[in-house]
């Protein structure tokens, strides 16, 4: 994990972002904050929600459909 201060990350934010590494923003010498990728399965989700969101559909038909994908994700095979 890299440490790194405050001006550091705001000139440098793009690669750091690119590289993937978790890391600690310091403001005089104390962690404020953490960078960290996005896993491939959160990404998804995110562009998921995001998609689900622009369609109009209601939180709960959202959640109704997720439980009948994670039913066919894991349903253990005949």
């Amino acid at each position: 994990m890299k440490v790194i201060n405050m001006r550091e990350a705001k000139s440098k934010l793009s690669s750091l972002i690119k590289s993937k590494e978790t890391i600690i923003v310091t403001m005089r010498n104390k962690p404020v904050a953490r960078i960290e990728a996005l896993s491939p399965i959160e990404a998804s989700l995110l562009q998921a929600q995001e998609a689900l969101r622009n369609t109009g559909i209601s939180d709960e038909d959202a959640l109704e459909i997720l439980e009948k994908v994670r039913q066919k994700i894991y349903a253990s095979p005949d």
